[in-house]
């Protein structure tokens, strides 16, 4: 029975460490807590517990981590925070958890209709757009809805970003963003989009980054793009430099 009574006090010590959160979240947050709770209580308890006790702890606890992670993004917004999102289900949850619409960018590859209208509707800061013909089909929603949507262009820096070459999104045969040779061609494009408004540029290189020099070989590429494009008369104002700094562990 000791790793049971173990158990029993590690999961003692979870809700403790999670309680601010629990308590954040509405009346379901609340009862999924308990729910988990229980069939965590009934499955370790030194008796024979039903078979679908395991079953049930596994689907709440995962129900649950949704709701505590809502929790935790309501702390951001609460000390000022944005949000960078890739799907409708990440807009709805950083709108719902009260980050400003102004504040959240829609990234990611294959975004859909349902989902550019979505975003568009929300009055979003603006999207990172992967590919020209993305591009075109931001433009005909905004035309439909009749506005224009703010959109900065990834650029695709042609970098190594000395990583995981599995999750490497900034060289040239990755399937991510615009090819930086073709990012001033790209923008004049964009300028004729009647659906369009330019605010910004962006790049992403990858995930799990532990040097800064991928990152400043990047910088200093789109810093020159930038020079060019508004000598052009693009309105640059937004510089999305992405994410991807690791963490050593």
């Amino acid at each position: 029975y000791l790793s049971r009574y173990i158990t029993i006090a590690l999961t003692a010590i979870y809700f403790l460490n999670h309680t601010k959160f629990i308590l954040n979240a509405n009346w379901w947050g609340k009862w999924a807590a308990g729910i988990t709770s229980l069939a965590l209580l009934l499955h370790i308890w030194p008796w024979d517990a039903l078979p679908w006790t395991q079953d049930l702890a596994i689907y709440c606890a995962t129900f649950l981590l949704t709701v505590s992670w809502i929790s935790y993004i309501k702390t951001f917004s609460k000390l000022g925070s944005g949000a960078d999102v890739v799907s409708i289900g990440e807009l709805k949850r950083a709108l719902k958890a009260g980050i400003p619409s102004k504040k959240i960018v829609f990234s990611g590859v294959g975004k859909t209709s349902e989902e550019i209208r979505f975003a568009i509707k929300s009055d979003i800061l603006m999207f990172n757009v992967e590919s020209i013909s993305e591009l075109k089909k931001i433009s005909k929603e905004s035309e439909y809805l009749n506005v224009q949507s703010n959109i900065s262009l990834r650029i695709n820096p042609d970098i190594s970003a000395g990583g995981n070459e599995k999750i490497s999104t900034g060289k040239a045969q990755d399937k991510f963003g615009i090819d930086w040779k073709s990012a001033i061609e790209s923008y004049d494009f964009a300028a004729n989009l009647s659906g369009i408004k330019i605010i910004g540029i962006d790049f992403h290189i990858g995930s799990q980054i532990n040097q800064i020099k991928p990152f400043e070989e990047s910088l200093d590429l789109l810093i020159g793009i930038i020079g060019e494009l508004r000598k052009k008369g693009h309105e640059i104002k937004v510089f999305d430099v992405g994410g991807g700094l690791g963490v050593q562990y």
